[in-house]
C-alpha cells in the first residue's frame, strides 16, 4: 500500500487537477508551479513579510481568483497589486 492510499492523500490537486507528488520532506506537493493555491500562499508570505497593509488573504485570494493568469510572473502580478492598493 502507498502512502496515498494509506493517508488518502489525493493524487491529484484539488485547486489545479496537477498530479500531487510527496517531495522530499514526505508531504505532499503540487507540482505545478502555476496552481492558483501556490500563487495564494506565496502572494499573501511575501506581503506578511514586509509587512504591507492592504493585501491581506482576503484581497489576494480574490485578487487571484478575478485576475490571474498562469502566464504571468510573479514580479507582474506583486506590480499589478501594489498599483491596485495604493502603497
Amino acid at each position: 500500500m502507498n502512502l496515498f492510499e494509506r493517508y488518502k492523500i489525493p493524487t491529484h490537486c484539488p485547486t489545479c487537477g496537477a498530479a500531487v507528488t510527496i517531495n522530499s520532506s514526505g508531504l505532499p506537493f503540487c507540482g505545478n508551479e502555476g496552481c492558483k493555491q501556490k500563487v495564494k500562499h506565496r502572494l499573501v508570505r511575501f506581503f506578511d513579510v514586509l509587512g504591507i497593509k492592504g493585501a491581506g488573504p482576503s484581497f489576494i485570494a480574490s485578487y487571484v481568483d478575478e485576475v490571474y493568469d498562469e502566464h504571468d510572473g510573479m514580479h507582474d502580478i506583486i506590480v499589478n497589486i501594489i498599483k491596485t492598493i495604493q502603497i
